[in-house]
């Protein structure tokens, strides 16, 4: 007998907005209060009854708020990854640079790494569409690319785009406030050493910052935001105490 495996097909948006709430979905199906109450209804995620979507996730149950299920974290640092955290390049967040609007860092990142290598062809296709996933495929073909050439001029782009972000974006600029002095980490993977910290999210050791391998642009770049911020009397409300 062979199995048959049924999809379903939907357009970019709604799965754009389903892959936002998948992690979500799987998580609530392991909490013990929601058994047999969680599905997914095309970009809807109905637990107990109650539907969710992209656009209400802050009114989850704290134990699978997309906050916590994003990060890790103890005294000392936070390691993050998914578009659920508010540090993370994909989530959604308008901002401004150089009179260019943006839906998120992704798209910033890639569209300037595109013109970097003087690509204005990909740059307009990343300036066009609005999934980050998207945005990130169409960097990595970028053409006259050149890997140590990038790795030179990121870190100073994405402080650049950071910046704008936070304090554009009170939801964002709070959240990385509220991480104190702790040290943080992208956790993206062994692969991702140039904006991460080469350790994934389950790792045992991501809050290790002695077993951190990577370059961690991303983390680094944050820190520089939120020092920078403090120093900012218009955005001393959103200090934390």
């Amino acid at each position: 007998n062979k199995k048959v495996f049924i999809t379903e097909d939907y357009p970019s948006e709604i799965e754009a907005r389903r892959r936002k709430l998948w992690p979500i979905y799987k998580a609530a199906r392991e909490v013990e209060a929601f058994k047999g109450k969680v599905k997914m209804n095309g970009d809807k995620l109905i637990i107990n009854s109650t539907v969710y979507t992209v656009d209400n996730l802050d009114l989850l149950p704290p134990a699978i708020h997309p906050w916590k299920l994003s990060s890790r974290s103890d005294d000392d640092s936070l390691a993050f990854f998914t578009s659920l955290s508010p540090l993370s390049n994909h989530y959604p967040c308008t901002f401004t640079v150089d009179s260019i609007t943006y839906n998120c860092i992704e798209q910033y990142l890639m569209c300037q790494k595109a013109l970097t290598f003087n690509d204005r062809r990909t740059a307009d296709q990343i300036r066009a569409t609005s999934d980050p996933v998207t945005q990130k495929y169409l960097g990595s073909q970028v053409s006259n690319f050149k890997k140590s050439d990038w790795e030179l001029v990121a870190p100073r782009i994405i402080q650049k785009g950071h910046l704008e972000k936070f304090k554009a974006n009170a939801t964002c600029r709070l959240y990385l406030m509220s991480t104190g002095s702790k040290r943080l980490g992208e956790a993206a993977g062994p692969k991702e050493t140039l904006f991460g910290i080469g350790m994934s999210l389950k790792d045992e050791d991501v809050l290790k910052t002695d077993k951190w391998s990577g370059s961690n642009v991303q983390g680094e770049s944050l820190m520089w935001v939120r020092n920078e911020l403090r120093k900012m009397p218009e955005y001393a409300p959103s200090q934390p105490t």
